[in-house]
């Protein structure tokens, strides 16, 4: 259940957001310290490392949140230590074409990354749980984000041509996630900003 998955406090099996990744941490009104409310885009994220110094970060992430690829400026701005934040998942992009088996699968052509952030403001919710769509029982029912080419991360390009998830990930990186398609603010999908 995502619930679990991404907030849970159980020491044997704590949720995403209970690794951090820098400093930008917060608590969860009911659950405690100690999430994960890391924002990419912060001048803390220099700090903590995962984005360079010299980068402009109202670019980065004007660029990101529109879906577009990186400038030659903005290549390899987002540095491996990324990789860590619980925030950032790897997704798989699939053959859009029509499935060629009898069982209606699209085939996986590579990988690319998902940030989980808010679409909107910073004030849209807590801030450990920016991204995460929740019931008013902090139910997280859905997450929110943007897909993040992997030419931003530096050394990051390898992602797009793995076919196997095994492949494409460090070793200490969370292999389970899950991402559920729904409708977003009354709207089908297809009209769903980016």
């Amino acid at each position: 259940d995502l619930t679990r998955a991404w907030l849970s406090t159980d020491p044997d099996a704590p949720g995403r957001l209970r690794f951090p990744c820098g400093s930008q941490v917060g608590s969860v009104t009911g659950l405690g310290d100690g999430f994960d409310q890391t924002d990419l885009f912060s001048s803390t994220s220099v700090g903590d490392g995962l984005i360079t110094p010299q980068v402009d970060r109202f670019a980065l992430r004007s660029r990101i949140r529109a879906g577009l690829a990186p400038t030659p400026a903005l290549r390899e701005q987002i540095l491996p230590t990324v990789l860590e934040c619980p925030r950032l998942l790897l997704v798989p992009v699939l053959d859009a074409t029509p499935p060629v088996d009898t069982e209606q699968r699209h085939a996986v052509v590579g990988f690319t990354y998902f940030w989980v952030s808010d679409v909107r403001s910073r004030t849209f919710s807590g801030r450990p749980l920016r991204g995460l769509m929740t019931t008013s029982s902090l139910q997280v029912v859905g997450i929110r984000g943007w897909a993040v080419d992997p030419g931003y991360v530096r050394g990051g390009d390898w992602v797009a041509h793995q076919e196997d998830p095994d492949d494409a990930l460090p070793m200490s990186v969370p292999r389970a996630s899950v991402l559920v398609r729904t409708e977003c603010d009354d709207h089908p999908d297809s009209e769903c900003p980016s």
